[in-house]
């Protein structure tokens, strides 16, 4: 699997904790289309017309187009705060019906490029913050996932194995504690973050991403917002 994405993420000038987010969704988003069957056409696909009967040129940029047997498809990436996964919600609602779609249509129509379908790739945004680690307890046979207990009897997090680095970390609280049992509660680094949202974005990905498809605008529809697009240039002056 090409893994370039991570490297580069991982190089970037991105705080630790944006890292960590950018890591985990991109880890695991590559799977949401291995069932895709389509040829990549082009990306980040600038395209323009001129509007007949007017001094002014409509340009655009499509983020991702593909092709299969039905034809082409153009594919719009979003993100958005929240679960993805209710398509019944307002938000939804408001992607199928969204004007952009229609002047994207538009362009690639006036290019000899007419759009079977669009499918909206959305992702949901990782919010969430570093939080304090439970201390669990050391002595359950089950110790519990997440928790302190678990770092020192299984040298695991969320059932992620930690190197020696996170290990030492670990052992130096550990003899604080010892000493002072007032210290703080032991707060996730960024990469203990990490590995939680890893897991928990591997358990639940419909949770956090989601392909709309099936998104059509019919010839007519097309033609009309033309229409209206050129008499809105006209009214506007060059």
């Amino acid at each position: 699997m090409d893994v370039s994405h991570l490297t580069a993420i991982s190089e970037s000038t991105l705080p630790d904790i944006d890292k960590k987010r950018a890591l985990a969704l991109a880890t695991h988003y590559p799977d949401q289309w291995m069932r895709f069957d389509a040829e990549v056409v082009g990306a980040e696909i600038p395209v323009a017309v001129e509007l007949p009967g007017t001094d002014w040129t409509f340009v655009g940029k499509i983020d991702l187009l593909c092709r299969d047997p039905r034809g082409l498809i153009m594919i719009e990436h979003k993100t958005r705060s929240g679960d993805v996964d209710n398509v019944g919600d307002g938000y939804y609602r408001r992607l199928a019906h969204d004007m952009q779609i229609t002047m994207y249509h538009i362009l690639l129509e006036c290019n000899g490029y007419p759009v079977e379908q669009t499918i909206y790739d959305v992702v949901r945004k990782l919010t969430t913050l570093c939080r304090r680690i439970p201390a669990g307890k050391m002595g359950d046979e089950n110790v519990k996932v997440g928790s302190r207990a678990e770092m020192c009897k299984l040298g695991s997090y969320h059932g992620m194995d930690l190197d020696g680095k996170d290990l030492a970390w670990l052992a130096a609280y550990m003899e604080k504690l010892a000493v002072d049992d007032t210290l703080e509660p032991l707060k996730e680094s960024p990469k203990l973050y990490g590995l939680r949202m890893a897991v928990a974005i591997a358990e639940r990905p419909e949770k956090y991403f989601k392909q709309y498809g099936q998104i059509r605008r019919s010839y007519e529809e097309v033609e009309h917002a033309l229409a209206g697009l050129r008499q809105v240039c006209q009214q506007s002056g060059p």
